[in-house]
């Protein structure tokens, strides 16, 4: 727990729109996905691809990421504000805000966002990967809660 009010501390001197604006979106998920796209880039090695559609592809997925990324801070505002402030009123609330913040948003929407690639799959792809990711993201998130659940919530 005194990790949780230590992080509290430090998001919460500089303000929520700081922390939705510049610290969840521009400086830890915008850099994400483009590590992911990078290393997409590499394994699957677009070099036949016009530099045009894939400069597009880019930077639609890096604006995308930082919308995701002001959301994910808003999520993750309130899901520590409640944490802080024992608003929780069972585990089962806490592990479920948890899972939807760091697994569903956070991991598989990410990994969605950097693997779905419209101009270069079919549409069958696209369809198998934003059910996929989504359900790989809630499988972490839920394996997360329970690691951290019995340090945070009793």
């Amino acid at each position: 727990m005194e990790k949780t009010i230590s992080r509290w501390d430090k998001i919460s001197s500089k303000g929520k729109k700081h922390h939705m604006y510049l610290g969840a979106s521009l400086y830890r998920n915008v850099p994400l996905v483009l590590v992911l796209l990078i290393m997409m880039e590499l394994m699957n090695n677009y070099r036949d691809v016009s530099m045009y559609y894939l400069s597009l592809n880019v930077a639609i997925k890096l604006v995308l990421a930082y919308v995701m990324g002001v959301y994910i801070g808003y999520l993750e505002w309130n899901l520590i504000e409640k944490l802080v402030e024992n608003k929780f009123e069972n585990n089962k609330s806490f592990r479920t805000a948890y899972i939807y913040t760091y697994g569903i948003c956070m991991f598989g929407m990410s990994i969605m966002l950097a693997n779905v690639d419209l101009y270069f799959m079919t549409f069958r792809r696209i369809l198998i990967g934003c059910v996929i990711y989504p359900i790989s993201g809630l499988m972490w998130g839920l394996f997360m809660s329970f690691t951290i659940n019995r340090d945070i919530v009793k």
